[in-house]
């Protein structure tokens, strides 16, 4: 992780933020490397609120958790878009490509989400 940042930091690839884009919390919907490895870091680069997370796997929610101390681990998904109607939230959805529609049907209306993979395994699979 150190090693990921500090590289960020020497690479000088951060963009110019908009003055306004901390107004929006982050919710991480899936705990896996690309979340620990990728978007995580990133967030912690741009100072950007990561208030909670969800996975599948609950210990490895509450693991990545702990790690990058983010306050809240949500028990389901339904919990987990629970605030969306309340608060200024983006979802970002690192999971596979074939949970991506799952949790989007479920999205609440006018709520922000971050797709970072295909829409499918297929074109197929995306135009569905």
């Amino acid at each position: 992780m150190e090693q990921c940042l500090r590289l960020l930091t020497e690479l000088k690839q951060t963009p110019e933020l908009p003055i306004d884009s901390h107004r929006y919390s982050i919710v991480l919907i899936g705990a896996g490397s690309i979340a620990n490895l990728g978007h995580l870091p990133a967030y912690k680069l741009a100072d950007f609120h990561v208030k909670g997370i969800y996975d599948i796997d609950r210990q490895k929610a509450q693991e990545t958790a702990n790690k990058w101390k983010i306050d809240k681990v949500f028990d389901t998904l339904d919990e987990t878009f629970a605030d969306a109607a309340h608060e200024k939230l983006i979802f970002d959805l690192a999971v596979p490509p074939k949970e991506i529609l799952r949790i989007l049907e479920k999205l609440p209306i006018h709520s922000h989400a971050l797709i970072q993979k295909p829409m499918g395994e297929s074109l197929i699979d995306a135009q569905a």
